[in-house]
């Protein structure tokens, strides 16, 4: 299709409308970009998994979008750095989360969706990560004291420490105050 009649059909309008409606930021950008097809197989192919996903809903419920973001850039960067901070773990672990409600969205409902079905096998599924960061990582991104041995011990030596100096300065403000040097 050219510019001129994509013009008159308001087409950039359908896509922002569309867009609008999507559950993530990847959704978001996918219909931003898209443009129209004529491949009449690919658009009876796009048309049947729509029909199937309708009929999951109708069943299921929503799809099980809760914690879609996109971490590509975020893998990306693990790759090369190998370092991710608390946070970001999080966000790949609520991702790693999602895929695996969908992946189980759609193998539970094979039966009316085998298009989706198929499409499912392909979506991420990877628990022994998830817990792996809920091991180490809290819910508000704080590294576990038992997160490894070595910062157990560690943990466990500076409480040590803490309580020390604690009953260090109490000592030393008991004898000042005896003395009558301290006062309120």
């Amino acid at each position: 299709m050219d510019d001129r009649t994509l013009r008159v059909l308001e087409y950039d309008k359908i896509k922002a409308m569309l867009a609008d409606c999507a559950a993530s930021s990847l959704g978001r950008r996918r219909a931003e970009a898209l443009q129209p097809r004529t491949d009449l197989r690919w658009i009876e192919d796009r048309l049947a998994e729509t029909t199937e996903m309708r009929r999951l809903m109708e069943r299921f419920g929503q799809p099980p979008f809760g914690g879609l973001t996109d971490v590509g850039e975020l893998i990306a960067r693990a790759r090369v750095q190998g370092i991710l901070d608390p946070e970001e773990l999080l966000r790949v672990s609520d991702f790693l989360r999602c895929s695996r409600r969908m992946r189980e969205y759609l193998e539970r409902g094979a039966d009316l969706a085998p298009r989706l079905a198929l499409l499912g096998d392909s979506v991420i599924s990877r628990p022994e990560i998830e817990d792996e960061i809920a091991r180490c990582i809290d819910d508000n991104a704080n590294v576990r004291n038992n997160a490894s041995p070595e910062l157990q011990r560690l943990s466990a030596q500076a409480e040590v420490l803490e309580r020390r100096v604690r009953d260090r300065i109490k000592s030393i403000l008991r004898r000042e105050t005896d003395r009558g040097t301290l006062q309120e």
